[in-house]
């Protein structure tokens, strides 16, 4: 499929990356927005008339997605079960999914469920957010991350692994929030921990955050579109058929992701067939 495309459109540069290890897609032939169509004229219209922390909870964690293996919320509650005994806190856990009871369970059983609610769906994730001082994302792997730029955009502190693909590069490296490695429960509690002692600068997160607009992702696309029209017919065939090259060189190089992703989107696949 992809060798019969113009130009491969992908949100992230991990992403660009599998494409060319792992299928033989040329570099040339894949363009990169990393922006998305997250936020919409009205929720701009609504953070831009806020002043960023009215209506703050102390305290409060958030946690938006499904409750599905992907997302790994097994690795949160254990985090906010090793915050110091002294501290005042809650976590929402926001969304729904078939991992459900046994998160209820869990939480249950060491001992936290009265520092937990579990929302259910609920589509407004961006009053909580506004309400939040940080959003954790404690996923195995990601196709962007949006969550963490509705985090951004309501000013709020993120603290999420360093999964692939997005959080990376939303963040810029660490700039605009904090990453862990996946799976380590000990220093997402950490992260945690120093970001409710952290003031933010919420200006500067809700400035970056709310970049990322539909306007702004489909000027972008609109952007690739046009640089397309203006390339010569031949130029896509000669990168098809420099590809065999550039695969060959890549297939030598060992990919750390490469097993990691084709469970990841088995995974997906399944979870995806019991909605």
């Amino acid at each position: 499929m992809y060798r019969f495309a113009d130009r491969i459109v992908t949100l992230t540069d991990g992403v660009r990356e599998d494409l060319v290890r792992l299928f033989s897609v040329p570099r040339a032939m894949v363009s990169v927005m990393r922006t998305n169509a997250v936020l919409p004229p009205t929720i701009v219209d609504r953070l831009s008339r806020w002043d960023g922390e009215t209506g703050r909870e102390a305290g409060l964690i958030i946690w938006v997605g499904r409750l599905s293996a992907e997302k790994d919320a097994y690795s949160v509650l254990r985090a906010v079960s090793m915050l110091s005994p002294s501290r005042r806190w809650r976590l929402a856990m926001i969304g729904d999914g078939p991992l459900r009871s046994e998160l209820e369970s869990f939480c249950r059983s060491n001992r936290i469920d009265e520092h937990v609610i579990f929302t259910g769906y609920i589509a407004d994730p961006i009053a909580w957010m506004m309400r939040a001082n940080v959003l954790v994302l404690s996923s195995l792997y990601e196709g962007f991350g949006n969550v963490i730029i509705e985090a951004l955009a309501c000013g709020t502190s993120v603290v999420c692994t360093d999964c692939p693909y997005g959080p990376r590069e939303i963040l810029q490296g660490g700039r605009y929030g904090t990453l862990t490695p996946v799976g380590d429960s000990a220093k997402l509690a950490t992260a945690i921990e120093a970001a409710l002692d952290h003031f933010p600068e919420r200006k500067v997160l809700m400035q970056y955050g709310l970049q990322h607009t539909a306007d702004r992702a489909a000027a972008q696309l609109l952007d690739i579109i046009g640089d397309l029209e203006l390339e010569p017919a031949s130029r896509t065939q000669s990168l098809i058929d420099d590809s065999e090259t550039e695969r060959l060189h890549d297939t030598a190089v060992a990919h750390p992701y490469k097993k990691a992703h084709r469970q990841a989107f088995a995974d997906k696949a399944a979870a995806d067939a019991q909605q």
